[in-house]
């Protein structure tokens, strides 16, 4: 609220179930919120009826609490394969993978995530930056982090804002809008 950012939230059917209000409260603020399966499995584990009710079950409980759909999907663990992907596509989802991991699920110290975010170069335009609500050092070196943003130029966006939906190429993993190449 402090820095005005808005951002995106993946969160398991169960933790969604545990926590309705704070669903809905994420989402008055003008965040949004992607599918993050139901109990957080390595779907690559998983057989293609169990990886779609991974996600469908997530999906349809979010539906029914906000009113809302889901379009963007985070793998546990960023563990996917071709075959977890068609699905994902198939269900109607944008796969999303992040471009640096934080480490605060390591629970290390407040340095850490700081000395993994510069080692990293975490500090770019279009970077998505992988925090988890239940790490216990994150809360403590947020603003450090939203002002070295800040500090940079940049600002905190959702992922939707970052995707290009339509007429689009991949580059070197990022989206290229085809109406740049063709102005290139």
């Amino acid at each position: 609220d402090k820095y005005n950012f808005k951002c995106t939230f993946f969160m398991t059917h169960d933790f969604m179930k545990k926590n309705p209000e704070q669903v809905l409260e994420i989402i008055s603020r003008g965040h949004e919120i992607g599918n993050h399966s139901t109990t957080h499995p390595d779907l690559n584990e998983k057989t293609d009826q169990e990886v779609v009710s991974e996600i469908w079950k997530t999906h349809c409980f979010f539906k029914h609490l906000t009113g809302l759909n889901m379009s963007l999907f985070r793998y546990p663990y960023g563990s996917y394969s071709p075959r977890t992907l068609k699905i994902v596509k198939l269900l109607g989802y944008y796969p999303i993978q992040w471009t640096v991991d934080s480490v605060d699920w390591k629970n290390i110290s407040t340095g850490s995530i700081m000395r993994k975010l510069e080692r990293e170069d975490a500090y770019k335009a279009g970077n998505i930056i992988l925090f988890h609500n239940g790490a216990t050092y994150t809360p403590e070196c947020l603003d450090d982090i939203l002002q070295i943003i800040v500090d940079n130029g940049l600002k905190v966006v959702r992922v939707s804002d970052l995707l290009y939906p339509h007429d689009f190429y991949l580059q070197g993993g990022d989206q290229r809008s085809n109406q740049t190449a063709i102005k290139e």
